[in-house]
């Protein structure tokens, strides 16, 4: 039988504005890139549910921007990077990035490390939703829209309640790729009342082809998820 998963494809033109889910239960953990570019990406290993919250880091950061890891429930976990946290200028201009599912961390890393080096007075936050390298999810659950902006959501507000990346009092443009548009697009119509300055949707997901169902069905493959 056939299962409905993320749509993804970075670069194509034809989209579905609902991603497919995974049919198998349990926790699974996205530990196989869905690119060469995603190969360096670290999978986060959870033997069993923990905690809301961050997840201890085995290693010492190098430098502002390295991916972090929080669990907002005791089997989503996300992988994000706040970038310029300490933003200078009497306004702050902040930036909630979801980008597509195949786009690889260090990439949309180095894109907006260069936007903040030229802008002090902006700051970035990168999530990496479920789905994609470095997080996890229960499998039981659908993985469309739906799900993915809820969690996205509490994602949100953990930041905000550990004074990590505010959103609940600081106006923010919520910026979305891809993938990561349609996910953008459920957490403004299902959270109306989030102070958004802009909402940003870039190539969203409308239709899809021939070669995007290719792309899905390798996606399927790649994380075993048939």
């Amino acid at each position: 039988s056939s299962h409905r998963k993320p749509a993804a494809g970075k670069g194509l033109r034809a989209r579905s504005a609902t991603p497919l889910s995974s049919p198998k239960k349990g926790v699974k953990t996205g530990n196989r890139p869905a690119s060469a570019a995603q190969m360096g990406s670290k999978p986060v290993a959870k033997a069993q549910p923990i905690p809301e919250g961050e997840i201890p880091f085995s290693g010492a950061r190098m430098r502002e921007g390295d991916p972090e890891y929080r669990t907002v429930d005791g089997d989503t976990t996300f992988k994000y990077a706040v970038l310029n946290r300490i933003p200078k200028g009497r306004h702050v201009h902040r930036f909630v990035v979801l980008d597509d599912l195949f786009d690889s961390f260090e990439d949309t890393r180095s894109f907006f490390s260069r936007f903040v080096s030229t802008h002090k007075d902006a700051q970035v936050l990168i999530v990496k939703y479920p789905g994609q390298s470095g997080t996890s999810f229960d499998t039981s659950s659908p993985l469309n829209n739906t799900f993915l902006a809820s969690k996205t959501l509490s994602l949100l507000r953990s930041l905000d309640r550990t004074k990590t990346f505010a959103t609940s009092s600081s106006p923010f443009t919520l910026l979305g790729i891809g993938n990561g548009a349609n996910i953008a697009l459920s957490i403004h119509t299902s959270a109306p009342s989030l102070p958004l300055s802009s909402l940003v949707l870039l190539n969203p997901f409308t239709h899809v082809d021939s070669r995007l169902e290719m792309h899905l069905r390798s996606w399927i493959s790649s994380f075993g998820l048939s």
